[in-house]
């Protein structure tokens, strides 16, 4: 039997609203200390800055 190939049919848009009821941290992977700078950075948006949670 062969494997059957996977296609992409169609692609979503989910919205919706996450309550987190305890910390959440999505680092950035900049693991690197400054001083002055922040010890754990969170992803955001390039475009509005804003903090996100990457779908992947």
């Amino acid at each position: 039997m062969k494997p059957e190939k996977m296609k992409l049919s169609a692609i979503k848009k989910l919205e919706g609203t996450l309550v987190l009821k305890s910390g959440l941290h999505i680092g950035s992977g900049n693991m690197e200390m400054h001083i002055g700078g922040t010890d754990s950075p969170v992803i955001k948006h390039p475009h509005t800055l804003e903090p996100y949670i990457p779908g992947s």
